[in-house]
Order: structure tokens, then C-alpha cells, then sequence
């Protein structure tokens, strides 16, 4: 069952992560063309490359947490004995649940409030750039609860003995 769901769950950030690189590049070569070769400022092309950037960011997040993979110093923490190092990866692990369920509440609660356009494109509301956090953090929950269940389990396992996930 957690094989499938991850592929599922991986297979929405690797789609969602490329399309938007792919719209930023098809941006950035219009955004060159129409200004340096038909001489007209678009600006739309820049603002849109901004918020696509977040939604890369988000995105690509959702393969980072899978591979439990974000930039972390672990010097001192792989020193620690073994049942330590897990409680604490699970008290990492469970601070990261409730930081992400809090923005995904704050991400609701500021898209209720939001009213404004983005300025060249006024036809398109300021809640665009909440959307990939709405997509992208409930997907790494799930990761980090993963991740947690892990480290547990392997507390109530052996040092040395892996078990199973």
C-alpha cells in the first residue's frame, strides 16, 4: 500500500515540479523574445516567472522530503547512541508535522483574506501563490509521518537490526 501511494505521491511533485520549470522556461524565452527582438515590454512575463518559482519550490519539496533530504547539519546528532539519535529524528520528525499543518491552516485562513491582483495581470488573484503550498505540504506531511513511523519503529527494534517500514 505505501509503495503505490509513494509513487503516487511522487509522481504528482516530479509532473507538478517539471510542468513549472517547463512554463518558466517557455516564459523566459518570450519574455527575451518580445523584449529584445520585437522591442515590447511584457511585464506580465516576469511577474508569472516569479510565482512559478514558488511553485517549483513547493514542488520540488515534495521529492526532498521524500527522500527525507532536506539541508541539515547532523554531525553532532549521528554522534548521539542509538535509541537517542531515533527520539530525537521522531521530535524533529513530529515538529515538522505540526510547523507544516500550521501553514496549511495559515495558508487557508490567507487565502479566505486575500483580495488583490497581481499588478500586470489583474485578472489573476494573489491566492495563485498559496495554491502549491495547499498541494505540496500535505504530501510531506505524509512523508514526515513516514519517516517518524520509521525512527519508532527502530526504537523498539535492535541497534543494528532494520525494521521494516
Amino acid at each position: 500500500m505505501w509503495q503505490k501511494l509513494d509513487r503516487i505521491m511522487a509522481g504528482i511533485g516530479t509532473v507538478l515540479s517539471v510542468i513549472s520549470v517547463g512554463i518558466v522556461v517557455i516564459l523566459g524565452i518570450l519574455q527575451v523574445l518580445f523584449r529584445f527582438i520585437l522591442k515590447v515590454s511584457v511585464p506580465w512575463t516576469e511577474e508569472m516567472m516569479r510565482a512559478l518559482f514558488i511553485y517549483i519550490v513547493f514542488f520540488g519539496l515534495i521529492l526532498v522530503e521524500r527522500e527525507n533530504g532536506e539541508v541539515r547539519t547532523t554531525m553532532l546528532i549521528e554522534k548521539l547512541p542509538y535509541k537517542a539519535y531515533h527520539v530525537w529524528e521522531s521530535i524533529v520528525s513530529l515538529l515538522s508535522i505540526l510547523f507544516n499543518v500550521l501553514v496549511i491552516i495559515g495558508c487557508f485562513q490567507a487565502m479566505k483574506v486575500t483580495n488583490t491582483t497581481l499588478s500586470a495581470l489583474p485578472q489573476i488573484s494573489m491566492k495563485m501563490f498559496f495554491y502549491p503550498m495547499v498541494i505540496s505540504l500535505p504530501l510531506m506531511v505524509i512523508y514526515q509521518i513516514y519517516h517518524m513511523i520509521g525512527h519508532i519503529r527502530k526504537l523498539s527494534g535492535k541497534p543494528g537490526e532494520e525494521a521494516e517500514a
